[in-house]
């Protein structure tokens, strides 16, 4: 596990250009935590004093609003890096975060991340960069829960799922993110039943296909996101 942390972090290139001795502190400093699907990692009220390395897995990031409805901000796959906020923005966490799948993440204390940020300006620039970046696309997505149908919302919210868990094939692209129909539902703000109607109109449409609780999306191309691969992405 040591080999394999500090392997992990020394090819995460949110962390390139950081002097070795500052990298093995955070190496020091961060444990791995396995999770189980539906796992806890964090709920409302808990101290926002950690930030989190996916290693493998996925992560759900959501909200419970009123009458108990559920809001789906974020999946965190693979090399991504959430929690971010926790360096910017002071207060208790407001949502709660658990495993969608088997996980493993690696965990830092804020007050180790604020120390090399504060050290490192690069790396404060990045980080809030990204934090930018995820809150930039979550606004887009909210805004289209409010005017636009829930077809049009499902089919947005794929191709935003695609950037990070979509994969080529000779039809479109693959999602290998599997979701429920009532988890696409807490996506895009709406009913299991309503998700239902619209997944039958935009089957008989063509525009997509579902294998094992995996969505196809016909015809579409990959669209690759500039910090896939080993670099992570921020999370809420």
């Amino acid at each position: 596990m040591r080999r394999s942390k500090a392997g992990y972090f020394r090819a995460n290139s949110t962390l390139t250009g950081l002097p070795a001795a500052e990298l093995d502190e955070i190496v020091r400093a961060s444990d791995a935590l396995r999770l189980l699907r539906g796992e806890t990692l964090w709920a409302p009220g808990d101290a926002p004093d950690s930030i989190y390395w996916m290693r493998s897995g996925v992560v759900r990031v959501g909200s419970v609003g009123a009458g108990q409805r559920e809001l789906t901000l974020r999946f965190h796959g693979r090399n991504e890096v959430f929690g971010i906020r926790s360096l910017f923005v002071s207060g208790v966490r407001t949502t709660t975060a658990l495993a969608h799948e088997d996980a493993l993440v690696f965990r830092t204390p804020v007050t180790v991340m604020e120390g090399a940020a504060r050290r490192h300006g690069e790396l404060g620039l990045r980080l809030s960069g990204l934090l930018v970046e995820r809150q930039l696309r979550l606004e887009a997505r909210l805004s289209g829960l409010i005017f636009s149908p829930v077809q049009k919302r499902l089919l947005a919210i794929f191709r935003e799922l695609g950037v990070d868990f979509g994969v080529r094939d000779s039809r479109g692209i693959i999602l290998t993110l599997r979701l429920t129909q009532r988890e696409l539902g807490t996506l895009v703000g709406a009913s299991r039943e309503t998700v239902s109607l619209a997944m039958s109109a935009l089957r008989k449409a063509k525009a997509v296909t579902t294998e094992d609780r995996r969505i196809v999306l016909l015809g579409e191309k990959l669209r690759k996101s500039p910090r896939r691969g080993r670099t992570p992405r921020a999370g809420v």
